[in-house]
């Protein structure tokens, strides 16, 4: 392989690798830890990826779905979640947001991309393929959703996922 063909090739896997970077709020973010989402061990449901900001006080999960979903699964899904993490009450508080959100979704197929983003200063915002779907200005119920997926992030790094990760074990 000659050495242009060599650029040429890393060229092409530096455009079409994954984003390790992304903006949000006013602030670079960059990707801290990825895990993959299993139903029942081995259902692969979703790739995770979590970007926070160096102050880790914004950040963005970004989903690469691995399976098909309906419109309306993914918004029960959004909905038992949530109530399930924050409780009845603060689920009925919050109802008018979840309303406005799922009623965001479409169906996805694998490759699909959603982002949810999380900003004390900006709110919150869902991307699906890196285009803007909803703007989110509670802040609070911004973060709340962020923990849908994660539970626990600390500015070195480490991340509690709020959803079963898949086993690499083989079986």
């Amino acid at each position: 392989m000659t050495s242009s063909m060599r650029v040429a090739m890393l060229c092409i896997l530096c455009v079409t690798g994954p984003s390790w970077g992304l903006e949000f709020g006013g602030q670079d973010l960059k990707a801290r830890a990825q895990a993959d989402a299993c139903y029942l061990i081995f259902v692969d449901l979703y790739r995770a990826t979590y970007y926070a900001s160096s102050r880790g006080d914004t950040g963005c999960v970004e989903l690469e779905y691995r399976r098909s979903f309906s419109r309306e699964e993914l918004a029960q899904a959004t909905s038992r979640v949530y109530k399930d993490l924050y409780g009845d009450l603060q689920h009925a508080a919050d109802a008018a947001n979840l309303q406005l959100l799922v009623q965001s979704y479409r169906s996805v197929v694998p490759g699909d991309r959603y982002r949810f983003c999380a900003s004390p200063v900006h709110g919150g915002e869902l991307l699906r393929d890196d285009e803007p779907v909803r703007r989110i200005d509670d802040r609070g119920f911004a973060r709340r959703l962020l923990g849908i997926w994660v539970a626990d992030a600390q500015v070195n790094g480490a991340v509690k996922w709020n959803f079963e990760a898949c086993s690499k074990r083989a079986f």
